[in-house]
């Protein structure tokens, strides 16, 4: 699935292409002198489409599996952008849609930047001057960021964990994988809490974001503290920025609520990060190659790695907990168990953690998740994500490959 973009692309229009958009608003349909009719609108927007060069992908390229309803949803705000695209050129002689703006600001990627706190220039997500830090780790809650944030604070680097920052060096914060933008978070984010005084209400921005992931079976779990995040802060914000309480089934019990709000908060959270993170590690490795990923971190920051042994200098223990997470006594999660509660999340929950280099028992893997070729290839299904028009909510579908003919 191709994903949807919003804005338009800067073009130039010669002046041909000029004199003919001036003939369409200044024609006895114009906006503010007589009434618009249907009519008169769409045909005035054609001459504009074919003299500018400003046009569309139509409804059905930028969401295959659109319903009528959403393809008319997505139609209208193509004609409202257009009418305001054609006010703005109407009250000036400009030729470009946009000053001063990269070609590359109006895809996808930079859409995604710009939710994100990632620092770009091309993208227009600078940040407030003096409030750029060199690092951010960011992940899902309980992915293990306290205890990161503790071993690499042992290792000399200045950075916060969630509301306590951003310290000089960065910060480890999964709160900060979406800006505040649209979602103000109280009590966690750094832009209303940045150690108050002049520092106070800037807007953070890093010019490397790394990517922690955990084993969703152990993150979820966690994170669903014992059915807390139910009627926690944590759940708003993540409701605000994607899909995540959509299609909840309420008759579950607050537990398994919870369950399935975590596993969608790992998905969702985890696969708009990998859209802008340069590098991600899971946080198991740091069991079993703790020196090689401290090495990385340091290097691919652009810092000097520490000259000593690592393993005995930075000893914190990977079972480390901030102190604020109950977890039901004796359960253990299973697929099965989460394919009951929520079949979708769990097939996007499977396909990911593949992707990520989790291993699981062959008759684990769901269906939809992995098949097997006549030709006896093995194909593993993607997961396809885009912010949706209506009101800019991440989300995602499976995207499961074709064996070939």
């Amino acid at each position: 699935m191709e994903k949807p973009t919003r804005g338009h692309h800067s073009k130039s229009v010669n002046v041909e292409k000029q004199t003919g958009f001036r003939r369409c608003v200044s024609a006895p349909m114009s906006w503010g002198s007589k009434p618009v009719t249907w009519f008169g609108l769409i045909a005035c927007l054609y001459i504009i489409h074919s003299l500018s060069g400003l046009s569309h992908p139509p409804a059905s390229h930028i969401v295959a599996s659109a319903s009528l309803a959403e393809k008319d949803e997505l139609r209208i705000s193509q004609v409202a952008n257009d009418m305001s695209l054609l006010e703005s050129r109407s009250k000036s002689d400009s030729v470009a849609v946009s000053e001063e703006k990269s070609p590359e600001y109006n895809t996808f990627h930079c859409e995604v930047i710009r939710r994100s706190h990632l620092y770009s220039k091309e993208c227009g997500n600078e940040g407030t001057e003096g409030s750029r830090r060199r690092l951010l780790i960011t992940g899902t809650g309980r992915s293990g960021t306290d205890f990161v944030h503790t071993l690499l604070t042992k290792l000399g680097l200045e950075l916060s964990h969630d509301v306590r920052g951003p310290a000089k060096d960065g910060g480890v914060s999964w709160p900060e994988a979406f800006n505040e933008a649209l979602c103000n978070h109280p009590h966690w984010n750094w832009k209303s809490k940045v150690g108050g005084g002049s520092n106070k209400g800037k807007f953070v921005t890093f010019k490397h974001v790394f990517h922690l992931v955990r084993h969703p079976l152990k993150q979820i779990l966690s994170r669903a503290n014992n059915g807390e995040w139910v009627t926690s802060e944590n759940r708003r914000v993540t409701a605000c920025n994607t899909v995540s309480d959509e299609g909840l089934n309420q008759t579950e019990t607050k537990l398994n609520r919870a369950i399935m709000l975590t596993m969608r908060h790992w998905v969702l959270y985890n696969s708009f990060i990998e859209e802008y993170a340069e590098w991600r590690f899971r946080l198991e490795q740091l069991n079993e190659e703790r020196d090689y990923i401290i090495e990385q971190i340091f290097t691919r920051a652009d810092w000097e790695t520490p000259h000593t042994n690592t393993t005995e200098n930075a000893k914190v223990s990977t079972h480390k907990n901030g102190g604020h997470t109950k977890k039901p006594k004796g359960l253990a999660l299973t697929w099965d168990m989460l394919f009951k509660l929520d079949p979708k999340y769990t097939e996007l929950c499977q396909a990911m953690a593949l992707k990520y280099g989790y291993e699981m028992d062959e008759e684990e893997i769901l269906p939809n998740v992995r098949q097997t070729c006549p030709d006896g290839s093995v194909l593993t299904s993607g997961v396809d994500c885009w912010f949706r028009k209506k009101d800019g909510k991440w989300e995602c579908m499976l995207s499961k490959p074709l064996c070939e003919p």
